[in-house]
């Protein structure tokens, strides 16, 4: 192609190109068919990969299913507690007849709703372990 370009005047293959057109085209026509041949080769080999990619997956979601199921139960096991200690501050607290004190509560990380006390993660901890 370089050498048809420098002679432009005494070129045997003129600027379009037709014959060299015509030498890729024909290049790329017996290639095709080997490229597919391999192709069919590696997929042959590929269907025992696949379907041990899909065993893979299908365990990974069975597991990621049941650390689900865990952690729920975790979470109920855990409002449960919150509840039952709900109960016992109000019951203590009224027996007592004292009054919540706010700062007693954020020092220790309670907070006061309306419908009686709220637990937070640190008092669950230190009942927890006790």
């Amino acid at each position: 192609m370089v050498v048809n370009t420098v002679l432009a005047a005494k070129a045997f293959d003129p600027y379009p190109f037709i014959l060299l057109n015509l030498v890729l085209s024909c290049v790329a026509a017996i290639q095709a068919p080997l490229i597919m041949m391999s192709q069919n080769r590696q997929e042959e080999k590929r269907p025992p990969q696949s379907e041990n990619d899909y065993k893979v997956n299908l365990k990974t979601e069975i597991m990621i299913e049941d650390l689900y199921d865990k952690v729920n139960a975790i979470l109920a096991k855990q409002s449960a507690l919150e509840k039952r200690l709900q109960k016992r501050w109000q019951k203590s607290y009224k027996a007592a007849g004292k009054q919540l004190n706010p700062s007693f509560l954020r020092q220790n990380g309670i907070s006061r709703k309306e419908n009686g006390v709220r637990f937070h993660l640190p008092v669950l901890i230190f009942v927890s372990l006790w």
